[in-house]
């Protein structure tokens, strides 16, 4: 039972598409942005909620940097700004120096509550 409840919650999790990464991808590609990762979201379950954190790694300009975060957040609602970290990375191959940006997008959603 055990087992078998796992290979059912990985066969849905395949199945189901996360809109993060759907929207990103789209506005990065008409933006001039590089999606660089998306290591996945983490859950973390308390008493009466849940939290997930979605974490976004992008590079490309600072308008379009911050134009994306107001587009997840604003335009499509699909989670809060938790933290945005830009940093000005050094290829040292090529001499070039680019801005890259960690994007933690959280949504804290209700649990149901167990009646007795």
């Amino acid at each position: 039972a055990w087992e078998s409840g796992l290979i059912a919650d990985e066969s849905e999790n395949e199945e189901v598409i996360n809109p993060v990464i759907v929207e990103t991808s789209k506005f990065c590609e008409t933006n001039n942005l590089l999606f660089k990762n998306y290591p996945g979201a983490s859950n973390e379950t308390h008493k009466d909620f849940s939290i997930e954190t979605n974490l976004l790694k992008v590079e490309g300009a600072y308008t379009n940097i911050l134009k994306l975060a107001y587009f997840l957040e604003f335009q499509k609602k699909l989670g809060r700004i938790a933290s945005l970290k830009f940093e000005a990375v050094e290829n040292r191959r090529t001499r070039k120096t680019t801005l890259e940006a960690e994007i933690y997008l959280q949504n804290i959603k209700k649990t149901r509550s167990s009646t007795r």
